[in-house]
């Protein structure tokens, strides 16, 4: 996508892919999710987004299963591949390979190089030949529902948010919530996600709600710019997560953000959070 969108019937669209990368997402669905008649929309979102819709998703679909195979460290090409859609496996990595410019499993391969990751390691540990560490910093979180804005993990879109967010928030509300989305690799300027006040969704302004599964996660602290954090993220799976009876449970994360009414303007990246990533049992 060539930059961030404006207009909220494409928005709701972008949103609605975003909820629904494993199913069969239709041109259709989108239109309909945009409130707008298929050609209408079609001509929108292109020329709003710079892609036609059937890319996007296509491009989404990708990118959201080239973290799961850095972050499931047992799954295999041919899960992921029916996992997100694709009618077959040669299918996904001609799509995979069109996208990202090498097959899925030269990617895995050669990003877990890059990162500095043991995937003989990973693997020995899923199939439990390494004994688990006993525990993992743990929080149980029933399911929330949270209304949310879209923006981009760019400096300034990021910070103009939060700092809107402190501006309408009530009272009792102390902390914000950012949720990730789209793979933490890449152009991060061009990743999307939603943050939002950390209380149940009511009668706020802007239209998206977010569900937030309920279950036990498995949480640490960060600060500094998103490159940070992704590095923190990898090293936390690595060093913490993959070593202990756990594995990771969903691709989605989150991270809880205070909302310092002292510091003016907002900036997050010397504010502490806390980020938390579903964990379940292996």
């Amino acid at each position: 996508m060539k930059h961030m969108v404006t207009d909220s019937r494409i928005e709701r669209a972008l949103f609605y892919i975003e909820h629904n990368l494993k199913r069969d997402i239709q041109l259709a669905d989108m239109a309909d999710a945009a409130g707008m008649s298929k050609h209408h929309f079609h001509r929108l979102f292109v020329k709003t987004t710079g892609e036609t819709p059937a890319r996007c998703v296509a491009r989404q679909k990708i990118h959201r299963a080239a973290h799961d195979l850095l972050i499931i460290s047992d799954a295999q090409v041919i899960d992921i591949a029916f996992e997100y859609g694709f009618s077959s496996p040669a299918v996904f990595t001609r799509t995979f390979s069109k996208l990202m410019g090498k097959s899925p499993t030269r990617f895995r391969r050669e990003r877990m190089a890059e990162l500095g990751w043991d995937q003989r390691k990973r693997l020995d540990r899923a199939r439990k030949k390494i004994p688990a560490r006993k525990s993992i910093p743990l929080r149980y979180f029933p399911r929330q529902v949270i209304a949310v804005k879209r923006c981009s993990l760019d400096p300034y879109d990021l910070n103009a948010t939060y700092q809107s967010l402190i501006a309408e928030k009530p009272g009792d509300v102390t902390h914000a919530v950012g949720i990730y989305v789209e793979p933490p690799s890449g152009r991060l300027s061009e990743r999307a996600h939603y943050v939002g006040l950390d209380r149940p969704a009511g009668n706020e302004k802007y239209g998206n709600v977010f569900e937030i599964p309920g279950g036990y996660y498995s949480f640490y602290a960060a600060s500094g710019d998103i490159a940070v954090q992704r590095q923190k993220m990898i090293a936390h799976h690595q060093s913490v997560i993959d070593p202990s009876a756990y594995e990771v449970a969903s691709t989605l994360y989150f991270e809880r953000v205070p909302l310092d009414l002292s510091t003016s303007p907002f900036d997050f990246f010397a504010t502490e959070r806390m980020v938390y990533v579903m964990v379940c049992r292996k």
